[in-house]
């Protein structure tokens, strides 16, 4: 288990999966996360894609987002993120949705404009750049100011990197890349 460590639900649990289905966020790179946003929460419409447990998106809760809109495909991991957003009394400031992500953002369900969207995918094979040409097209709407932060894997920043520009955190085989809404926005 994880426990959330800042904010209105400090200290609660997050039960995390005991899969090779997903990745559970370690501790270091939560504080990585949060410390690379530095803004304040309140107030802000997260966006949660391949969010596994949910454990970003319920500790941005904890510090004082307004909404979380969490999108995993896993039966198992949704099954847990129900678990611990019930447990925890969050079912009015979340909406989980057990989908593709590929999916979620073609149809795009959610009429929310978005300060964060943070992403999470599977390392082995994953294409980086279309999930980012996904994000372009979507109707989805990232707020002018808003962010995208990514959890990629080192060997992958160079592809990226011929198409976006982004600011890199982290050292070792696993970076976050924080993209600002206009780039995102643009082409």
């Amino acid at each position: 288990m994880l426990q959330i460590s800042s904010g209105t639900l400090k200290g609660r649990k997050i039960k995390v999966m005991k899969s090779n289905q997903t990745r559970p966020v370690t501790s270091r790179f939560k504080e990585l996360f949060f410390n690379v946003i530095s803004d304040t929460f309140i107030g802000k419409n997260i966006l949660d894609l391949y969010a596994g447990t949910g454990v970003i998106g319920l500790e941005a809760i904890s510090r004082g987002a307004n909404k979380c809109i969490f999108v995993e495909k896993s039966k198992y991991a949704v099954q847990l993120l129900y678990e611990n957003t019930k447990r925890m009394g969050l079912n009015d400031k979340v909406k989980i949705f057990r989908k593709d992500v590929s999916i979620f953002l073609k149809k795009n369900i959610s009429d929310l404009e978005f300060e964060i969207i943070f992403a999470d995918p599977p390392y082995q094979n994953f294409n980086y750049l279309k999930l980012l040409g996904e994000l372009r097209t979507s109707s989805l709407v990232l707020s002018p100011s808003g962010k995208l932060i990514l959890k990629v894997h080192k060997k992958q920043l160079e592809i990226i990197n011929q198409e976006f520009k982004f600011r890199s955190y982290g050292s070792g085989d696993v970076n976050l890349l924080l993209i600002e809404s206009g780039e995102l926005n643009e082409k």
